[in-house]
């Protein structure tokens, strides 16, 4: 009982940080945000994609070092795709380390 009081703040958070990216998505005009800091990026979106991605994964595996890790492959290649860098050796070579991070670094219970 004590350890589900402990996670339904995370899990309110976690899902507040998700509604605000689906309120940046549905609420507002892409021309808006597109060059903020770095032009054709769409920075705000993808920062707050990375980092409510970032809080899920920790919430889920509870292994900080992994969803750093995974949140990192997950922001290279949102900003590959953006930037049309992505081809298919760049998401072969993404996958690969996804699923070398999750064999390093979750623990076997």
């Amino acid at each position: 009982m004590k350890e589900i009081l402990k996670t339904l703040p995370r899990i309110f958070v976690t899902g507040m940080m998700w509604l605000g990216v689906v309120g940046i998505v549905v609420y507002v005009d892409p021309v808006e945000i597109k060059n903020v800091i770095i032009p054709e990026l769409y920075l705000p979106l993808l920062v707050s994609v990375g980092v409510a991605f970032w809080y899920s994964v920790v919430l889920l595996t509870k292994s900080v070092k992994f969803a750093s890790a995974l949140s990192m492959i997950l922001m290279i290649a949102m900003v590959s795709v953006v930037m049309r860098w992505m081809n298919m050796m760049i998401g072969v070579a993404l996958v690969g380390m996804v699923v070398l991070l999750g064999l390093t670094f979750v623990r076997k219970s």
